[in-house]
């Protein structure tokens, strides 16, 4: 009888080893995340060096009818390369909360004189740049949960026309 219990407890020992075995292979051991230095010498737009951050995607024109327009900035790499094409665009608008918080999401519409919207974006922000005639144009932007704000923007012939919107959340 004896006998039989040490055999049955060395059954039991080695399925138990055996499955623990599984279940170790079945797990890859953690490895630790190590960059890769030589990626980290390019410099190709929205290259990120950031601790694993995934790097933004080339910010590209949009086109609305015949203005042709950049929307985001969500990001240091966006904002970077928003920046880098600003003069471009002679319309340039920013978005923010009292305090600077950038804001996103807005409805923003530019009208030309009789009320026809030229471009009408619904989730612009932080950052809209767009290339407009020379002219006066009605600017409306509808925040969620806020005030909708009109303003009268003048485009110049040279230059740009530079608007910060602020909205109280």
């Amino acid at each position: 009888m004896r006998s039989k219990a040490l055999v049955s407890l060395l059954i039991l020992a080695s399925t138990q080893s055996a499955f623990a075995q599984t279940d170790e292979r079945k797990t890859p051991a953690m490895q630790p995340m190590v960059a890769n230095p030589a990626a980290m010498q390019t410099n190709e737009p929205g290259f990120s060096v950031g601790g694993g951050a995934i790097p933004a995607l080339p910010l590209e024109s949009q086109q609305s009818g015949t203005v042709t327009y950049l929307n985001g900035g969500i990001g240091d790499e966006e904002l970077a390369q928003l920046k880098a094409q600003s003069a471009q665009y002679n319309l340039q608008v920013m978005l923010s909360a009292p305090g600077g918080a950038y804001i996103s999401d807005v409805r923003l519409r530019v009208l030309d004189d009789s009320g026809k919207a030229l471009l009408d974006i619904a989730d612009a922000g932080p950052y809209l740049y767009a290339k407009l005639p020379a002219g006066t144009y009605k600017l409306e932007t509808t925040n969620p949960g806020a005030e909708a704000k009109t303003e009268t923007v003048k485009i110049p012939a040279t230059g740009a026309f530079k608007k910060h919107i602020v909205y109280n959340q």
